[in-house]
Formats: structure tokens, sequence, C-alpha cells
């Protein structure tokens, strides 16, 4: 991939959790280098995982830490 292509994704990425942010006032925002999600109950938008970066044997732990939450 090109670096211009990599800029551009960068670009998209760092437009999305900014998007996220604004939207998830009051709700709970999770930013780390690893995992980004954020919950948004009790409206009727989905609670997601936005990123992970984990090794294999790393995710199912992550995940379910999320989920506790």
């Amino acid at each position: 991939m090109g670096k211009k292509n990599t800029e551009i994704i960068h670009a998209i990425e760092v437009g999305f959790v900014d998007y996220l942010r604004a939207i998830s006032v009051d709700r709970e925002l999770v930013l780390t280098k690893k995992l980004g999600w954020v919950k948004t109950f009790p409206t009727i938008w989905s609670n997601f995982i936005f990123y992970a970066n984990y090794d294999s044997d790393e995710v199912v732990t992550q995940i379910s830490e999320v989920c506790k939450k």
C-alpha cells in the first residue's frame, strides 16, 4: 500500500474516532492503544468495538472484559 493510501486510511480512522467522541457525550467511550469502544445504552444506537489491536491470545480475555462493563 502506498504512503498516500496509508495517510488517507489514517485520516478516516482519526475522523471516525473524533465523530464518536462528539456523539458519545454522557456515554462511556474507551480509547486505548489496543482498544476503542463505545457504550451507547440506553439509546437505540448499537454498542460496539471499533478497533482492537490484540494478539490472538489476548482477544477472548479482552472482549470478555468489555462485555462485563
